[in-house]
């Protein structure tokens, strides 16, 4: 959405794009691909609180309790045997739908990476984590990505890393953040 001075701007440009290309405006974006986008003259808030509801009620934890971080403190998860009889298809189905909402929620992209990582050696506290980044969500299900206009511009990265956490490979999960002025990218 443009405002002010910028609406004459937007106007010829949607005009040279129709004499390019045949199109027509229909009109604000507000639904794509399960995002909801909400825009204002100077920001944009890119969600996914419906598909976040419909997530939980999928897997019927929507009445559950919140709680206020993705994974607990120094969570270490292994591929020790258990005697428990662990739903494979039901883990698999929380990671696969998890990781689409990670597309507006970067807040959960290394928990769920960290969960991911045992798709196909799955124990009952693998089960017992990827609940509890679903309570996470719970919580925290208006959240979202806000991208900001800013005419100042600058690059950062940030990441996690928690440095040989994987048990049995002594292997690393890690996750990135880059931000282009005051916005996350990727």
């Amino acid at each position: 959405m443009f405002c002010g001075s910028n609406t004459s701007l937007a106007s010829e440009f949607a005009n040279l794009m129709k004499t390019r290309f045949q199109m027509s405006l229909l009109g604000t974006l507000r639904y794509f691909l399960g995002l909801q986008i909400t825009q204002t003259c100077n920001r944009i808030f890119v969600s996914q609180q419906k598909y976040a509801s419909e997530l939980l009620k999928k897997f019927k934890m929507d009445d559950c309790k919140a709680v206020s971080a993705p994974l607990c403190p120094n969570t270490k998860l292994s591929l020790e045997c258990t005697t428990e009889e662990v739903p494979s298809t039901l883990y698999r189905s929380i990671i696969g739908s998890s990781l689409y909402f990670t597309a507006s929620r970067p807040d959960i992209m290394y928990s769920m990476g960290l969960v991911a990582k045992f798709l196909s050696n799955l124990q009952a506290s693998h089960l017992q984590a990827a609940k509890r980044i679903l309570r996470y969500v719970k919580g925290t299900i208006s959240y979202g990505l806000y991208y900001i206009f800013s005419p100042s511009i600058f690059i950062a990265a940030f990441s996690n890393v928690d440095w040989g956490g994987s048990l049995p490979d002594i292997k690393s999960t890690f996750s990135c953040c880059y931000i282009l002025g005051s916005n996350v990218v990727s």
